[in-house]
């Protein structure tokens, strides 16, 4: 093995073992933890608030990840979703739709996850194993 391939390696090792964006320490690969996004916006009144909470249109989902890429998710529910914390509260979308109809808001009929969380770390995954398979087959036979 190459000097150049250990240290690539190395690298990789090091950043998959390090702090990721959420915050959350991460190992080269993590699945189950649930992801929250927020799907739409209702306003901060007294008629969307639960407990103390304001809450929004959200789903919640849990992915797997390689390096930090999403690849794979499942395990999919509307919620009703708290901003900037990960509270949130188990709702269908039938009592969404009731807050939605509320806030003259329209709530999407199925749930659909944006490009890169869909497609984008699949993608890079590919590009990086065609890569590699690419170098193998193309680099000279040593004897």
């Amino acid at each position: 093995m190459s000097m150049k391939f250990k240290s690539i390696i190395l690298f990789v090792f090091f950043i998959s073992m390090s702090v990721g964006l959420t915050g959350k320490a991460h190992a080269f690969f993590s699945w189950g933890g649930d992801a929250l996004e927020k799907v739409a916006d209702f306003p901060d009144t007294e008629q969307f608030k639960l407990n103390d909470d304001f809450i929004d249109a959200g789903i919640r989902y849990k992915e797997f990840e390689i390096l930090f890429l999403p690849i794979y998710q499942y395990d999919f529910g509307w919620i009703g979703y708290v901003a900037n914390s990960d509270i949130y509260y188990d709702l269908g979308r039938k009592d969404l739709l009731i807050f939605a109809n509320a806030a003259q808001v329209q709530l999407p009929d199925e749930i659909k996850l944006g490009f890169w969380k869909a497609w984008g770390g699949k993608l890079i995954l590919v590009l990086v194993l065609v890569s590699y398979v690419g170098y193998k087959i193309g680099r000279p036979i040593r004897t």
